[in-house]
C-alpha cells in the first residue's frame, strides 16, 4: 500500500515538472525569437504619435480675409454661457476695463464643498450661488446687496439624537455645504436655480419662490433657460 502511494506521488510530481517545463521552454523560446511575438492582427499599423509634429501655416490661406460680424453689447448674461446656445459671437466692451466694486458672496470652496456656479446678469442685477446653496443678488451698478435666500433643505437637529449618539430620536438637520453644485439661469422674468440637493427652483427677480421640484438626484450643472422653459435633465 505504501509503495503504491509513493508511486502515485512520484507520477504526480513528474507531471507537474513536465508542465512547468513546457512553460519554461515557451519563455526561453521567446528569448531566442528575439522579442515578443508579433501581433496577428491584419491591416496597416499606424503609430499613435504620427501627428506629433509641429504645426505649419498653410500658405494657400495667406490671402484669405477674416470676416467678423459687427461687435455688439449684450444687455444680459442670462445663462452660464451667456445665451442658452453658449454662442455669444463678437461682443463689444468699452475699455480699458477696471474694477468698479467688490462683494463677498457667501461660502466659497474648501475641503467640504466646491464653488462651481458662475454668476448671471439680468437687467440691473447680478445673481450668484455659493457653495452652500445660497443665492445672492446685487445691483450691477453699485454692488449694493438686493437680497439673499438659502435654498438648502431645512431640518431640525435632535438634542436627544445627539446626546445618545444616534441611538434615540431622529436628526433631520442638513449640512448646507453638502449641497455643492448646481447653478443659475434666467428667462422670461424668472430666475431658475438648481442645487446639489437635487432641487430646481423658480424665483422672481425679488427672490420670491414661484415653484420648486426635486429630481431625486444631486444636480452638478446649472439649468439652461430659453423660450420660457428651464431644462435640467428634463423640461418644465
Amino acid at each position: 500500500m505504501m509503495s503504491r502511494t509513493v508511486r502515485t506521488l512520484a507520477i504526480a510530481v513528474c507531471a507537474a515538472g513536465l508542465l512547468s517545463g513546457c512553460s519554461t521552454f515557451d519563455f526561453m523560446e521567446g528569448w531566442f525569437k528575439g522579442g515578443p511575438e508579433k501581433s496577428k492582427l491584419k491591416g496597416e499599423r499606424i503609430s499613435v504619435m504620427a501627428l506629433d509634429e509641429s504645426l505649419k501655416p498653410d500658405a494657400t490661406l495667406a490671402s484669405t480675409n477674416v470676416v467678423l460680424p459687427p461687435p455688439y453689447r449684450n444687455d444680459d448674461w442670462a445663462n452660464p454661457g451667456g445665451y442658452a446656445s453658449n454662442a455669444m459671437y463678437h461682443l463689444e466692451a468699452t475699455g480699458p476695463l477696471h474694477q468698479i466694486w467688490l462683494q463677498e458672496v457667501g461660502k466659497g470652496s474648501d475641503k467640504d464643498s466646491r464653488l462651481t456656479a458662475p454668476p448671471i446678469v439680468v437687467g440691473n442685477a447680478i445673481y450668484a450661488l455659493d457653495a452652500a446653496a445660497h443665492v445672492f443678488a446685487f445691483d450691477t451698478r453699485s454692488g449694493k446687496p438686493l437680497w439673499d435666500k438659502s435654498l438648502a433643505p431645512e431640518g431640525e437637529e435632535s438634542i436627544l439624537n445627539t446626546a445618545t449618539l444616534g441611538m434615540f430620536g431622529k436628526n433631520t438637520s442638513v449640512d448646507p455645504s453638502k449641497g455643492a453644485g448646481g447653478g443659475l439661469a434666467s428667462d422670461g422674468g424668472k430666475i431658475f436655480v438648481s442645487t446639489g440637493f437635487g432641487d430646481v427652483f423658480a424665483l422672481n427677480p425679488s427672490g420670491k419662490q414661484l415653484w420648486k421640484i426635486n429630481l431625486g438626484v444631486p444636480i452638478v450643472n446649472a439649468p439652461v433657460a430659453s423660450g420660457g422653459m428651464s431644462s435640467e435633465c428634463g423640461t418644465w
